[in-house]
């Protein structure tokens, strides 16, 4: 017999959910019944027509399957008990819905939820946590259920109760959604761990994954000599974006499956990138990592799902959460003295590599500044603006002000991973001054 009672209510012991390092490809093999022994799990397993998983940030963390049961003799035999615990992907899942079909074949679809949460929906009765924050009662309730936590602070307003009576019978789940309804916080489970934030928190907490468009083949790291390829590989993507400022971009996306894309979860991040190749003057190329054109958000990753079928995608998709780093920083003026990812931004498009990107505006960076703005002001020395000294009147050497700030946002690299060389070719010292620069 399969024991899965050591498994029901494990509290995570890491604080927030991870990619596993070395992940393992996911089979119907992976697929555990409780009560059941291994040879009817066999049974089972061997009869599956269909099986697929859906992880949602906006309701319950969903496992259905199709079994082709002749005569419905595994039916009859009660195999597929109402709240049955499953476990899938380290998962445990509870049966919610059985259908039976006769048709051509004797099929048997069930619907199997995560089993902590449907706990959770059925957690009912008058209840009152006192003088609390809505984020207290949510972490008690995942401590309840066996659930890991990622909370973000919220105030104490009053006493916060579960109502129930003949016209209102509340769950536990209920009021954690009226809560985050109220607070503009995510309220979902992923796995294993409950979130109750807002996705700004969730994502800044969590890991993310880059998506190249269009996704890149295996080559050569000239480094580590090892194969370099994307693993979120994308099959069909689509980015969308409107004219109307309040409407969030979003996009879906179907990779290929494969044992990384399997293990992504509701609550990480995601950005878009593509790599373009840059002519030095010696006819070198090289390439750079940008932000996909135009869509260089931070996306928060709202729902995952796949099936076991071959050569099936994992399909993803999100909504983007923050402005690019450019929309952020662009609207400050920085120059000696600041500190902070927006320095490191500046620092990253003027040039500036390895130990020398610090995120503080110091000498370097001054100088490094300095350099980026007469290369650029000698490339633009041909319009009204840039000609003679008329720049002086716009912007100052050294401090990166709003002038500077659309030369940087141009170089569109809000985050940098291979050595960047500065983008605007005439920017060292010695041919700015043969090219009879005046400061």
């Amino acid at each position: 017999m399969t024991d899965l009672a050591n498994q029901i209510f494990p509290n995570p012991l890491a604080p927030t959910p991870s990619l596993p390092e070395s992940p393992e490809e996911l089979t119907l093999d992976s697929l555990i019944i409780g009560e059941l022994d291994g040879v009817q799990i066999l049974e089972i397993v061997e009869s599956i027509t269909n099986l697929s998983l859906t992880l949602t940030a906006k309701g319950i963390s969903t496992l259905t399957f199709s079994v082709y049961d002749p005569n419905f003799r595994m039916h009859d035999n009660n195999y597929f008990l109402i709240k049955r615990v499953l476990e899938f992907n380290g998962m445990l899942y509870e049966i919610a819905n059985v259908n039976i079909s006769h048709d051509q074949r004797d099929t048997v679809r069930v619907t199997a939820r995560n089993m902590k949460m449907q706990k959770m929906r059925r957690d009912l009765g008058n209840f009152s946590w006192g003088q609390v924050s809505p984020t207290d009662v949510a972490r008690i309730a995942a401590k309840k259920f066996g659930l890991g936590f990622v909370g973000e602070t919220s105030a104490v307003k009053g006493t916060i109760s579960r109502v129930y009576n003949d016209k209102t019978k509340e769950s536990t789940y209920d009021v954690l959604q009226k809560l985050a309804r109220d607070l503009e916080f995510m309220f979902f489970e992923a796995k294993d761990y409950l979130f109750f934030a807002s996705e700004d928190f969730i994502v800044d907490i969590q890991g993310q994954i880059r998506v190249f468009i269009p996704g890149r083949d295996s080559e050569i790291d000239p480094v580590t000599g090892g194969y370099v390829t994307d693993i979120v590989y994308p099959l069909k993507a689509g980015l969308t974006r409107d004219e109307d400022a309040q409407k969030k971009s979003t996009f879906n996306c179907n990779s290929y499956k494969n044992a990384t894309t399997q293990q992504l979860y509701p609550g990480l991040g995601a950005s878009f990138k593509k790599v373009v190749e840059r002519y030095q003057d010696n006819e070198e190329v090289t390439r750079y990592e940008e932000p996909f054109p135009n869509y260089p958000d931070l996306y928060f990753i709202d729902k995952v799902s796949y099936d076991m079928q071959p050569n099936s995608p994992v399909a993803f998709s999100g909504t983007s959460i923050k402005p690019t780093a450019d929309m952020l920083c662009s609207n400050s003026v920085f120059q000696a003295g600041r500190s902070g990812p927006c320095v490191e931004r500046i620092q990253h498009a003027v040039g500036m590599t390895g130990a020398s990107v610090t995120g503080v505006f110091d000498k370097a960076t001054v100088t490094a500044v300095t350099n980026f703005q007469k290369a650029n002001i000698l490339k633009y020395s041909d319009t009204p603006q840039f000609s003679g000294d008329n720049w002086k009147d716009i912007m100052n050497l050294g401090v990166v002000g709003k002038v500077t700030w659309e030369w940087i946002k141009a170089v569109n690299l809000s985050e940098v991973t291979v050595p960047l060389t500065v983008l605007r070719a005439q920017d060292a010292d010695d041919e700015i001054a043969a090219r009879g620069f005046n400061e």
